[in-house]
């Protein structure tokens, strides 16, 4: 399967709890377990939540590239909540 970039930015102090998380799963699997291998992991498990609670447990089509709202932003749940903290 040809590889996309998935790229998102992230309030700091949940960027380091991932990076955390990462290192500390390294250091019980090993360094095979990547940056790449545990997003895979979480965006897998949150997208088959989604579906079963949102779309009668069916993956819904895929989308092209560019097919997200350029510069779509949530905060917290709220849709562009951080939007005013960058004025």
């Amino acid at each position: 399967m040809k590889k996309r970039n998935l790229q998102a930015m992230v309030p700091g102090d949940h960027a380091a709890r991932v990076y955390g998380t990462v290192q500390g799963m390294q250091r019980i699997l090993g360094s095979g377990y990547t940056l790449t291998r545990f997003l895979i992991d979480a965006t897998e498990a949150h997208c088959a939540a989604l579906e079963t609670e949102h779309n009668d447990g069916q993956p819904w089509p895929p989308a092209a590239p560019g097919g997200l709202a350029p510069g779509a932003r949530i905060s917290a749940g709220q849709p562009d909540a951080d939007r005013d903290e960058r004025r």
